[in-house]
């Protein structure tokens, strides 16, 4: 990815694609650049917003990780993906009642299932996201859950077997 961005790096997507690579590998200050620099190419990339709301959770600024969320969802066209973001980082500073609305709303609408359980790990709610993730892989409504091994806001879940189990069983060694 950095080959790539070196080759040509006005592209945002190649931007974002290097960011999500460095969060993914926990580097999150150099991630956090990336993706600052897609969105000086393009304001509206919600991808971006969604990457760099990702990093300030992991880094703890959950005010800011909410207000790169909320950007990404007030893009034309929205986004589902920062409605989950969203969600997960409301239960994370303990607002709890938005937190359980935006989770109705996932609910609703026909989304991957990791984004919702994603929202659950956030409530502290493990047996319940665990369950979404399990549904995801016998319906087959998980697209993006071969992130699961290396996205950190799934960590609460990895010392428990049955996480480890899902993993094996969708190619991801742990």
């Amino acid at each position: 990815m950095k080959r790539a961005v070196e080759l040509d790096p006005l592209p945002p997507l190649r931007r974002w694609g290097l960011g999500l690579t460095l969060y993914l590998a926990r580097h999150y200050d150099e991630a956090a650049e990336q993706f600052r620099k897609a969105l000086e190419r393009e304001a509206d990339f919600v991808s971006a917003h969604i990457g760099l709301g990702d990093v300030y959770v992991e880094k703890g600024n959950l005010p800011e990780a909410i207000r790169e969320y909320q950007r990404a969802l007030a893009v034309p066209g929205g986004s589902r993906q920062a409605m989950a973001k969203l969600g997960y980082a409301y239960a994370v500073v303990g607002r709890r009642k938005e937190a359980e609305s935006l989770l109705h709303n996932l609910k609703e609408l026909d989304v991957p299932l990791h984004w919702v359980a994603e929202v659950y790990i956030g409530l502290g709610q493990k047996q319940e996201a665990l369950a979404c993730l399990e549904k995801a892989v016998q319906t087959r409504r998980g697209g993006g859950m071969y992130m699961l091994r290396d996205d950190p806001h799934f960590d609460s879940l990895r010392s428990d077997p049955r996480f480890t189990d899902l993993l094996r069983r969708l190619g991801l060694p742990p």
